[in-house]
């Protein structure tokens, strides 16, 4: 489920971007978030990201309830490698480019090599360094701060994700019903309960999340 075809169309999304952009060749757009690994749900937020030739940085902007996330073609290759330059939270997200294929807006013909060498790169050669980000930014979060906020749906998703790598040594975006269901349900409930199970439970995720990174990746 796609909750932005009932707004947009992607030729209308592109030409939004190219035109918010004009000094900036678009080397290519997809959705990300949600979108980009399945668990949409009738609050999700719609975002896409951006990466533009000649542009140096990272900027976020939100366009009639779209979020835009633009990188410069370098800070987004920086990104992918999990580089301590670019923020905890843009790294956190890395993973979104294992489907950019498929949830893509536009390749600009110029920039389609290095589109393909981007999302053919191995994620798993760096799994590591992301499951170090995940544990960083969320150990603060939730551990630390012991808050629930909607965002930490995310240690769900990659405590399932996980059980398929340790399984498969493959990691992919595939999350099954049972696990689609939980995310939602937190997704949907974190901001309407003081119950304190989510927190309990999302802890216990994060505690596992940091089992398989160290049991996996021991002799790193």
């Amino acid at each position: 489920m796609n909750p932005i075809s009932s707004i947009f169309d992607n030729e209308r999304l592109k030409n939004i971007v190219i035109n918010m952009f004009p000094e900036h060749e678009v080397m290519f757009m997809y959705y990300c978030g949600s979108i980009a690994y399945n668990t949409v749900s009738s609050n999700s937020d719609i975002d896409i990201t951006v990466v533009l030739h000649g542009f140096k940085g990272l900027i976020h902007t939100s366009l009639e309830g779209i979020d835009i996330f633009g990188y410069g073609y370098q800070d987004f290759l920086k990104r992918q490698e999990m580089d301590p330059d670019i923020p905890l939270y843009n790294r956190l997200h890395a993973d979104d480019i294992i489907n950019a294929r498929e949830n893509t807006i536009f390749i600009n013909p110029l920039f389609t090599s290095e589109f393909n060498k981007i999302v053919d790169a191995e994620f798993s050669s760096r799994l590591d360094k992301f499951l170090d980000t995940v544990i960083e930014y969320y150990d603060q979060i939730i551990n630390k701060d012991n808050m629930l906020v909607k965002r930490a749906y995310h240690i769900l998703r990659i405590r399932a994700i996980l059980d398929n790598y340790v399984r498969s040594g493959k990691y992919t975006l595939t999350l099954s019903e049972d696990w689609i269901k939980r995310i939602n349900e937190l997704k949907t409930n974190w901001d309407k309960t003081s119950d304190t199970s989510y927190l309990v439970t999302l802890k216990q995720y994060l505690q596992e999340i940091k089992d398989i990174r160290n049991g996996v990746f021991q002799n790193e």
